[in-house]
């Protein structure tokens, strides 16, 4: 193993020596990165180029042998000017035409803050500047049977694991790979391991999900059946069985007859076959050989009425009759159809101001005239609603589609059967008032209000009830036998609340209640609730805490719920 390692450095350590003499045949790189206003780009940007289409071979000088670099990285300066980065790095590149294999260029890739903005194709044989662009390369090399092209597998990990077994049946161990997640990141496996010439495995320290795609170079094959294609050279024999050869210029062909050739006016015997400058004939091998006759050219115009006819066997070309009686469509919307003689008949178009469709019914066996029809019922079919595929309903029904529409519709309401919105039973609380009770005096034997909050009921599910809750405290100014307190909705008295005498001017105590209103009310009306209090000496109605501390403060609460 250490000797494995010690051998492994000192090749990359050869490699890497002989990269950078190759001196001799390379070609200057300059320029600028620019934003799209001009600007010079001189941070978090590059430009890579990497030699393309060596194949499976290792690419090197063609007059030295040296091995080359086939990546190179330039970054900008504090100018914006490209410059190769790397120790002994050089702003060159070695020209294609010094690099064997031949055949190869460069894919030069603009990168911007870790992302792949384009890549470009070309073939650097002269100084190569980013300011002053040749057009990219894009004409595809001529393809033979030495050419390599690359091909690529791509295999898809969906549940996490720590090894993927990736199979690509490309039946080479010379193949290279890229790993990313799920969602195209590139990542980099622990172990990359060529298995067999069919497989590779990869090793992950965790369990990873993604994606691997295995690539190769491979020899181009032409099949002879390939399909929009003629070879100029075929190993065999090439067969167009679906559509005739079309030549749409003059063409001069050059052929060999593989039967015995004679020429007029000797009649050839089966399986010989002659040519004279007028007509190519020949005869085949069956029993009874028939002569066939193909002319050579054609009638260039015909008389009126007339068209050229086909080419038949023992008959030249020449011009015949032609006469087609047809049934005008006068009117629009006419359409053509069949009659039952049969003849070519026009059906007139829909006049009428309603939508009807063009409608046929046959006998099972028979077809009949089409005509314009409304739909009937019997026309469409059965839908199934309890299935969502063929012939079923998907999809969710649009609440404004539903027998009351929108109103009263909300998160809390559900649909009755007498076609309402309706809260469901069961103590849900459509509305919810919280007020806080402000300090004041309040005068001997006089009624005054403390403090009122208006609501709205709900716009649907009532009649409802009102939850009421208060709790204040206070401290008379004189003595006297006791206060009450209550809640008044403007017609309705409710919430009573009764306490005693005090214990003189000073005293302090509490009051708090908590219950159903005994009324019900309607759907979105409004009502206002107040607190009142009464007493026969004055009292002030506390905003505060009796004591310090954090208790929150003295509020009325109301709350709706749907009730009978």
């Amino acid at each position: 193993m250490l000797a494995a390692v010690k051998f492994c450095a000192l090749f990359l350590l050869a490699f890497l020596t002989l990269a950078s003499t190759a001196t001799a045949q390379e070609v200057a790189i300059s320029g600028n990165i620019k934003d799209v206003t001009g600007t010079s780009v001189i941070s978090n940007a590059q430009v890579d180029f990497e030699l393309q289409n060596y194949g499976g071979q290792i690419p090197h000088v063609l007059s030295t042998g040296t091995i080359i670099a086939v990546k190179k990285t330039f970054k900008p300066d504090s100018s914006g000017n490209i410059h190769c980065v790397g120790v002994g790095c050089t702003d060159t590149l070695l020209m294609n035409s010094a690099v064997l294999p031949s055949g190869t260029w460069y894919s030069m890739c603009l990168i911007s803050q870790g992302h792949t903005l384009r890549c470009n194709n070309y073939i650097i044989n002269l100084p190569f500047s980013l300011n002053n662009l040749p057009p990219p390369l894009n004409v595809t090399p001529p393809a033979g049977p030495s050419t390599l092209v690359t091909q690529s597998y791509t295999c898809q990990v969906f549940i996490a694991s720590t090894i993927w077994t990736c199979v690509h049946r490309f039946n080479d161990v010379n193949v290279e790979a890229s790993t990313y997640t799920l969602l195209g990141v590139r990542i980099f496996p622990d172990t990359m391991t060529i298995t067999d010439p069919n497989t590779v495995t990869f090793t992950w320290p965790t369990a990873q999900a993604g994606t691997a795609v295995i690539f190769h170079a491979a020899p181009l094959t032409f099949a002879i059946t390939q399909p929009n294609a003629v070879l100029q050279n075929p190993t065999g024999s090439q067969v167009i069985s679906t559509w005739p050869l079309l030549i749409s210029s003059p063409t001069s062909f050059s052929f060999l007859l593989g039967l015995p050739t004679k020429t007029d006016p000797v009649t050839p015997a089966p399986g010989e076959a002659w040519v004279n400058l007028g007509l190519l004939k020949f005869e085949d091998n069956a029993v009874s050989p028939a002569k066939h006759v193909v002319s050579t050219s054609l009638p260039g115009t015909c008389s009126a009425g007339q068209v050229v006819n086909a080419i038949t066997a023992d008959a030249v070309p020449g011009c015949i009759p032609f006469s087609l009686a047809l049934t005008a469509l006068t009117t629009l919307g006419d359409t053509l159809s069949v009659n039952s003689t049969p003849a070519l008949t026009r059906i007139p178009g829909n006049t009428t101001a309603t939508k009807l469709f063009f409608t046929q019914t046959g006998t099972g066996s028979v077809s009949a005239l089409p005509g314009w029809n409304p739909i009937v019922a019997g026309d469409v079919p059965q839908i199934n609603l309890a299935t969502s595929g063929a012939g079923g309903v998907g999809g969710l029904l649009p609440i404004a589609n539903t027998c009351p529409g929108t109103t009263g519709a909300s998160s809390t309401t559900f649909l009755r059967g007498d076609c309402t919105w309706s809260n469901p039973s069961g103590g849900v609380v459509a509305v919810f008032a919280n007020q806080t009770i402000s300090g004041q005096s309040i005068p001997a034997s006089t009624p005054t209000a403390v403090v009122a909050k208006a609501i709205t009921m709900p716009a649907s599910g009532c009649p409802c009830r009102v939850f009421m809750s208060y709790s204040v405290w206070s401290t008379t100014i004189t003595s006297g036998t006791g206060y009450d307190l209550w809640i008044s909705d403007g017609t309705n008295t409710m919430a009573p609340f009764s306490t005693g005498a005090s214990n003189g001017s000073g005293g302090s105590t509490g009051m708090s209640y908590s219950g159903f209103s005994p009324v019900t009310y309607a759907n979105g009306v409004t009502v206002t609730f107040t607190l009142m209090e009464e007493g026969d000496h004055s009292i002030i109605i506390q905003a505060g805490k009796i004591v310090a501390g954090s208790v929150a403060p003295w509020t009325l609460q109301l709350a709706v719920f749907q009730s009978n």
